[in-house]
């Protein structure tokens, strides 16, 4: 999918557990991160579940650390990762989402063009719409 469907999803989907901007914004940020990994795209490195898993307790540990645990933080990576691994999963080129376990690529449908401007365009409306509802309640 485009960098915006993944945005819109994410921010979406974390606005039924928290309306912080801040965190809003932060699940957006994690539902592009997987994109950040140009040489091995789908490699499984990015999008596979190990790697939001992995994120989300490295976020856990660091603000531990640094600061305080931040479990709605870790949430947000998992959930903006998570999508994004989801999304990938209806392209064509689906995602090793078990890697390092499992090297097979996992699809569910539609498979379609990770371009494509209806999927892309539909997916992007119903977020924005899921979004102003939970923001009203």
């Amino acid at each position: 999918m485009k960098w915006k469907t993944h945005v819109a999803i994410a921010i979406a989907l974390a606005s039924f557990i928290t309306k912080n901007p801040i965190y809003l914004i932060s699940a957006g940020f994690f539902g592009i991160l997987p994109d950040i990994d140009f040489w091995f795209h789908r490699s499984g490195l990015s999008h596979s579940i190990t790697t939001a898993v992995v994120a989300s307790a490295s976020i856990l540990l660091i603000t531990h650390f640094f600061y305080e645990l931040d479990f709605l933080l870790a949430m947000m990576a998992f959930i903006g990762i998570g999508s994004h691994i989801c999304l990938d999963m209806m392209t064509l080129s689906g995602v090793r989402m078990f890697w390092p376990w499992k090297k097979k690529v996992v699809r569910i449908p539609p498979h379609v063009r990770y371009d494509n401007p209806l999927m892309n365009h539909t997916l992007t409306i119903i977020s924005i719409g899921v979004l102003f509802i939970t923001l009203q309640q």
